[in-house]
């Protein structure tokens, strides 16, 4: 499987030798959310988020987020927060259907390093401790094949 990644963020097109379920999407919005699709070889797919997601953004991302989570196969999804500048409560909820999804489908999903801020948004909003959240994606793979 290869290593590379797939932007995804303001054009549509179709790429070769990415993860059949890495496509690009529309996001029309200034400070756009993006989300790199890094498929691993173990299974886990790794998904980095860049920008904002917010009100106008999540409806792209959540859409997806659900196809991603709808495909067959695949161990769990690790969302890597490290480019996440900003997150809204409609971000939060984007975030929560992804880990719904996942867990409905017995797969692990768990979140990897997200700023200060973001990080209080997740503590204060409760998904602190709905789910797993891990320094780097590299510990989080690691914790997710235990």
């Amino acid at each position: 499987m290869s290593g590379g990644r797939l932007h995804i963020g303001a054009h549509r097109h179709r790429q070769p030798d990415v993860h059949p379920r890495a496509r690009r999407l529309d996001v029309h919005h200034l400070d756009a959310a993006m989300v790199l699709v890094e498929p691993s070889e173990d299974g886990v797919l790794t998904l980095r988020l860049e920008g904002r997601l917010d009100g106008v953004t999540c409806v792209e991302v959540e859409r997806r987020f659900v196809e991603i989570s709808a495909s067959p196969g695949g161990d769990g999804v690790v969302l890597d927060c490290s480019g996440l500048a900003y997150v809204s409560s409609a971000g939060l909820r984007s975030i929560l259907v992804l880990g719904k999804r996942q867990r409905a489908a017995n797969r692990g999903f768990s979140l990897a390093s997200p700023s200060p801020a973001v990080r209080e948004v997740l503590a204060l909003s409760g998904f602190a401790s709905r789910f797993a959240i891990h320094p780097d994606p590299r510990s989080a793979v690691e914790a997710m094949r235990r």
